[in-house]
């Protein structure tokens, strides 16, 4: 998938939902499988539960690597991928807070993240606006990146 926007071609690489806890105490990681078939991004399980130490340690390089390698899959293949259940996804809801994280390489060669907040509706649907989205150049630290990720957390709802 192609993504124009800030004059340059952008090109999808991956994306997975992060999530940080009302305490602020551990994060989340809900990653998503690529439908080659249909072009669109899907749930599924394991959640991978992110501890804040290891965040603020490790945090940008483990979520790049892990949107660039993300599984990719025809119709059948992701259907048969395992997803989380509806109680898991709705206690995660009212547990956690969450942003999603996008990779995507910029004119075939720089890569960057975009950051943006999720405001929960009803079910697990979200809303996203527009003036809250953010774009950050890779390479990026681990303290520039937890610093970006929480400022996007503090503001979903």
């Amino acid at each position: 998938m192609v993504i124009f926007g800030n004059s340059d071609m952008k090109e999808f690489v991956g994306l997975c939902y992060i999530g940080i806890s009302r305490e602020k105490t551990d994060y989340v990681i809900l990653p998503f499988a690529e439908d080659i078939s249909r072009g669109t991004s899907v749930l599924h399980a394991p959640v991978i539960p992110f501890a804040e130490s290891k965040m603020a340690q490790e945090g940008c390089s483990f979520l790049t690597e892990h949107l660039r390698n993300r599984p990719k899959m025809d119709a059948a293949g992701i259907d048969s991928l395992p997803k989380p259940s509806k109680p898991e996804l709705k206690k995660l809801n009212q547990t956690y807070r969450f942003c999603q994280i996008t990779l995507l390489k910029v004119s075939g060669v720089q890569e960057e993240i975009k950051i943006m907040p999720l405001h929960a509706k009803r079910g697990w649907n979200f809303d996203v606006k527009a003036e809250e989205i953010r774009f950050y150049p890779l390479p990026m630290t681990n303290e520039k990146f937890v610093e970006a990720l929480n400022a996007a957390l503090k503001i979903a709802t």
